[in-house]
């Protein structure tokens, strides 16, 4: 079994070759494991499924994907959409760690629907050169493309005095004209809690 790098684990996948990632994915499925039924990855790792939404007659869901293997790294966001919940359609990359907001990762999140538009509230991962993790809470919004555009700087930067790094995961719904997010945080003194967050827009 190979044995992963932290350098291998947070490489880009545009550091890759196209062939590279042709033949990696002709490997996988050649795999006996591969399942018939079940929604999983080409490639790599398929972690929290993310984003569950209804839209547009569709509804939309992402997961989190590692694609250069089946060990946790440089987390993705992946995306699909079914009319009935039993065929899914893939519809490609849909967050990739790619600012300075989110470079070691697209961590879990919701999504929502907002002035007529499918939003989505997540988790960005930045580790420092002491690899200490800095989380921020990164709206991003679907385009009529299908591609996404990230609202920057954060909704939500780093973690809240008082609270360490693991502030992640935004659950989102707006009730009333205003929308509301729960966070899972861990204070410092090691105990778990749920932040609450709201927001007219």
């Amino acid at each position: 079994m190979k044995v992963w790098t932290r350098e291998e684990r947070y490489k880009q996948t545009s550091d890759y070759s196209d062939n590279y990632l042709e033949e990696l994915a002709k490997r996988v499925a050649q795999s006996p494991f591969r399942q018939n039924y079940h929604i999983q990855p080409n490639t790599g790792l398929l972690n929290d499924p993310n984003g569950f939404t209804y839209f547009d007659g569709k509804w939309h869901l992402f997961y989190q994907w590692f694609p250069m293997g089946a060990v946790h790294g440089l987390k993705h966001w992946y995306h699909l959409t079914s009319t009935d919940l039993v065929k899914w359609k893939e519809e490609g990359v849909a967050l990739l760690p790619d600012t300075e907001y989110d470079s070691h990762g697209v961590y879990s999140g919701s999504g929502f629907v907002k002035d007529g538009q499918l939003h989505i509230m997540y988790t960005g991962n930045v580790r420092t050169e002491k690899w200490e993790r800095v989380p921020n809470q990164i709206v991003a919004r679907m385009e009529a493309d299908g591609s996404f555009t990230k609202f920057l700087p954060p909704a939500i930067a780093g973690n809240p005095e008082g609270y360490t790094d693991h502030v992640r995961d935004p659950k989102v719904w707006e009730q009333h004209g205003i929308y509301y997010a729960v966070i899972g945080a861990q204070r410092t003194d090691e105990t778990g809690t749920i932040l609450m967050y709201r927001s007219k827009d």
